[in-house]
């Protein structure tokens, strides 16, 4: 899947909505909370926009995050 070590390195949880079209960039954007990590100090967590070329595309990444995760 285009985007996933992406969205596994810098992206927690769950996509906060389903994809929305970007008719600007003419891009499909999935939104997710921004994980801690080593290299982002400030302490505040953003919103990041994946984008991704198709529909279809962002669909499949939905799909996937949007599964509970066991254990």
């Amino acid at each position: 899947m285009e985007r996933k070590e992406y969205i596994d390195a810098v992206c927690i949880g769950e996509p906060l909505d389903k994809p929305s079209y970007d008719s600007e960039a003419d891009t499909w954007d999935l939104y997710f909370e921004e994980s801690p990590t080593n290299y982002h100090l400030d302490t505040t967590q953003d919103l990041l926009s994946v984008s991704f070329e198709s529909q279809a595309e962002a669909d499949r990444a939905y799909h996937h995050y949007s599964q509970p995760t066991k254990g």
